[in-house]
């Protein structure tokens, strides 16, 4: 499959991570059943100069969700957004905060891109982005 894969967490959900699930997380906030709407807006043409769309994807969360992998993303920079969706309809836009380390602060959008990342002499691969959700 073409393209990148984005690492998607929400067991952090308190303005802080933690590297352990706490109370605030949103799988236990929010019921079983309800979802996280992912949207990606390019910022600027895609890594093969061409013109990329907006991409939109949905992940059903589940008691025992904890990350999703978005997969298949053409490699570029997007502006990124989430909400999420209750079994009901009502929808929460959510913070997100890249996976750089605990002093990142949430945002309600967030900068996302694929760099070049070597990984040895004969072969160059790209870093997988990841973020987290919170409320």
């Amino acid at each position: 499959m073409y393209g990148g894969v984005l690492s998607v967490e929400c067991s952090h959900s308190h303005g802080k991570y933690t590297n352990i699930e706490d109370a605030t997380s949103l799988t236990r906030l929010y019921p079983s059943g309800s979802a996280l709407e992912i949207t990606l807006t390019p910022d600027g043409p895609l890594l093969d100069g061409s013109k990329g769309a907006v991409i939109t994807q949905t992940v059903h969360m589940t008691n025992q969700w904890r990350d999703a992998y978005l997969r298949g993303i053409p490699f570029g920079v997007y502006r990124t957004t989430a909400r999420l969706i209750e079994p009901n309809g009502t929808s929460h836009k959510l913070r997100l905060q890249q996976d750089h380390g605990a002093t990142d602060a949430w945002e309600p959008s967030v900068l996302v891109e694929w760099v070049p990342a070597a990984w040895d002499s004969s072969h160059e691969t790209m870093t997988q982005p990841s973020l987290h959700l919170g409320q």
